[in-house]
């Protein structure tokens, strides 16, 4: 069907520009110095900053979400568990997001489903909290002579920057769990072959590291243009 391809298509290329803004997208902590001269003070502006990116645990989360989806599929196997009735059903109820019928159609499973998306959150708040210690990164600002602006420093920036973490976290969360459920919905809507997929976590890797290689192509060419201007 041509019309189902088009729109295939379509979806495809929103996707990628979803993910390409989200992968940039980052929230500023703004930080000032105590020993920073008075007149900087004064005017209240602010060069330094801690940048948190929306998705800072990337594609791990989906990850280990989708390995231990996987694993009482392995189970089943090795035991040799019926899918039809008692443990095996159940299980496979549980952990698959899709199940399919005897006429060959893919339908999603709904429990499977919101346990795969839970743990997408779970995972996303662990590593994310784990990546990026609030504590110890109010320590490191107290060590430094550095807080940000109307907070005290010390436990208050600490919590400070916890609620800002877990805001970023929850929308990161969503957004990676869209992104990694996109590719089920549009096979059981469009009846679409294994091979093609609209989004899933391989379009965060790609993206992710073609925005990382445009940052270190613009750093060299920074640095040809400082030396040159020096030379």
């Amino acid at each position: 069907n041509v019309f189902v391809f088009i729109l295939v298509i379509v979806m495809l290329l929103a996707v990628i520009v979803f993910i390409v803004f989200m992968e940039g997208a980052q929230r500023k902590i703004p930080i000032q110095y105590a020993n920073r001269p008075a007149a900087a003070s004064f005017s209240g502006r602010s060069d330094s900053n801690i940048p948190i990116k929306l998705n800072s645990a990337s594609v791990i989360p989906v990850i280990f979400a989708s390995t231990l989806m996987s694993l009482p599929a392995v189970v089943i196997q090795v035991l040799n568990l019926h899918t039809d009735h008692g443990v095996g059903y159940w299980l496979n109820q549980i952990f698959s997001t899709t199940s399919t019928d005897a006429t060959g159609n893919v339908t999603i499973n709904v429990i499977g489903f919101c346990v795969y998306l839970l743990l997408i959150f779970i995972f996303s708040f662990f590593y994310s909290f784990l990546q990026m210690d609030p504590e110890k990164m109010s320590d490191n600002l107290q060590k430094q002579n550095a807080y940000v602006p109307g907070v005290r420093p010390g436990e208050d920036t600490a919590s400070y920057i916890s609620r800002v973490l877990f805001k970023i976290t929850v929308v990161g969360a969503t957004y990676l769990s869209l992104i990694a459920v996109i590719p089920t919905i549009c096979s059981a809507i469009f009846d679409l072959p294994a091979s093609v997929q609209v989004g899933g976590t391989s379009l965060i890797i790609v993206v992710g590291v073609a925005i990382e290689t445009a940052k270190q192509l613009k750093t060299q060419q920074q640095e040809k243009q400082y030396r040159g201007f020096m030379g």
